[in-house]
């Protein structure tokens, strides 16, 4: 994403105001009254201070965990390194988005078991600009029970880091890119036994790559389970390599269980270009790899190949996010973006394994594909008014059934500031929902991030996290950090949630 329409002339070290615009139904049955509910909330808490013209930094970071109603449990407290550079704390606020302090802080990768009793979380300063302030017995993996009894250490963090950054997009007339790839969720196997993350290892080559590791809960043991090879960096010119991968896209992602002896995961930008793609791999009982990775096949679009986003939910049901080439979104952008699902050959709906087009909308910001765990509906978000309810073109979440039918607005989410905001454009004025909503695979409930204010409750102009049933009833928001506050003697204090995890649904 281009974000110097927000951040105007920036230095070399603008790096959080790089990111501050980054972008990255029905459940079938009658709702309950009340407020919709989310089981395990896992959640960081990133706040930080300034005087006047940057000076006097200080800030923090927390990690809670709640379960239900319950009120939240503090697990883990770290202070915060000293930023290279003052007015650090300013572009935080502009960033308008917690799960960017993964850029700067300590905590990266979050995870909640299946069943909800059990909260894995990353810590580590390695790939923090800000100065590093924690011990290597504080680095490392990390287990603790939802009502934040047992903290463990695990295994060694990763050394594959969990965003990647493009630093060109920072810049007045820089072309367009994805500025910041924000980390995925631990995904933890059915039984629980393991995690799926990325981390570093050999190649079938001999290079050091991103790989697709598994981590044994109980052993502490890590197997890596890919040999791929490093793919080239893409520099804008027409000499790059079809299967080079941008700056700021993570070049293994997305790594999950489909089942106890399944992983997949998405290689590079997700194109069927070489070296691209979706991928499974098979398990062993020990957990080594089962020959090599399959490619997920995908079908052509009229004027190119379809790019998948994967987000494996099932036996029953595949939901991809797809760019389609060669059309013009009609909200701007370089590329028209579908919400398609796939189903397995010999189902009752497809018997031949076809891939079907859920949205037809045109636009560039059509997103964040999720399955209700019913299976037979599809979340989405984007700026469409197909039915006639969104107008001002405002970010909203919608649902369809599985076979496209049944589309319904599950969101009303009012413009601010004069102005709607796309699905990937965080600034101010105006809100939009941000990255990575998930699906509460024990309540249903579809969790998310959003800077705005439905239910009058977050003044501060900042992000929060919220929770809605499947047909959009019951909205609640989860957590109340006080956003953005600009005292009169022009010092700021900021105080955001993210990363954040619920257990999310993935198969």
């Amino acid at each position: 994403m281009k974000l110097s329409h927000l951040c105007g002339r920036l230095t070399l070290v603008g790096l959080l105001c790089l990111v501050a615009a980054y972008g990255g139904g029905s459940g079938g049955s009658s709702a309950p009254p009340g407020p919709a509910q989310v089981s395990t909330l896992a959640y960081v808490v990133t706040r930080c201070h300034e005087e006047k013209g940057g000076a006097g930094w200080s800030g923090s970071q927390a990690l809670w965990v709640r379960q239900g109603d319950r009120e939240p449990v503090k697990v883990a407290e770290f202070a915060g390194g000293q930023p290279p550079i003052g007015g650090f704390c300013r572009l935080y606020a502009n960033a308008r988005s917690g799960i960017i302090s993964t850029v700067t802080g300590v905590f990266q990768r979050l995870g909640v078991s299946d069943d909800g009793s059990l909260v894995l979380f990353e810590v580590t300063d390695a790939f923090s600009p800000n100065t590093h302030v924690l011990s290597p017995e504080q680095q490392g993996i990390f287990a603790v029970r939802a009502d934040g009894s047992g903290l463990r250490r695990v295994a060694d963090h990763s050394n594959d880091p969990a965003f990647r950054v493009d630093w060109r997009c920072a810049f007045p007339n820089a072309p367009e890119c994805t500025g910041f790839a924000p980390p995925a969720p631990l995904q933890f196997s059915p039984d629980g036994r393991r995690v799926a993350y990325t981390d570093l290892g050999p190649s079938d080559t001999g290079d050091e790559a991103p790989q697709v590791f598994t981590l044994d809960l109980s052993a502490g043991k890590r197997q890596q389970v890919t040999a791929l090879p490093l793919l080239p960096e893409c520099h804008g010119h027409r000499e790059d390599p079809p299967d080079c991968v941008q700056p700021g896209v993570l070049p293994v992602s997305a790594p999950a269980f489909v089942d106890d002896t399944t992983v997949t995961y998405k290689r590079g930008g997700g194109s069927g270009n070489a070296g691209g793609g979706v991928f499974t791999v098979g398990l062993n009982a020990d957990g080594t790899p089962q020959g090599e990775p399959q490619a997920v096949p995908v079908v052509a679009a009229p004027g190119g190949a379809l790019v998948p986003v994967f987000e494996i939910t099932g036996a029953e049901i595949y939901a991809m996010t797809v760019p389609v080439p060669g059309q013009t979104p009609v909200n701007g952008g370089t590329t028209v973006q579908e919400i398609f699902v796939a189903e397995p050959a010999s189902t009752v709906y497809l018997p031949e394994g076809r891939v079907l087009q859920l949205t037809n909308y045109g636009r560039s910001d059509t997103t964040s594909a999720r399955v209700a765990i019913d299976g037979q509906h599809v979340f989405h978000k984007a700026t469409a008014d197909p039915l006639g309810t969104n107008p001002s073109k405002q970010c909203q979440f919608f649902s369809t059934d599985r076979l496209g039918g049944d589309l319904r607005q599950l969101t009303s989410f009012a413009v601010v500031g004069g102005r709607s905001r796309n699905c990937e454009e965080y600034g101010s004025p105006g809100c939009t929902v941000l990255a990575w909503p998930l699906v509460d695979r024990r309540t249903g409930s579809l969790a998310f991030d959003s800077n705005c204010d439905p239910l009058v409750n977050n003044p501060g102009d900042g992000d929060q996290l919220f929770a809605m049933r499947p047909d959009g009833s019951g909205l609640r928001q989860l957590t109340d950090t006080q956003g953005i506050i600009d005292h009169p003697d022009r010092s700021i204090d900021v105080e955001l949630p993210g990363p954040w995890a619920v257990p999310a649904k993935v198969n």
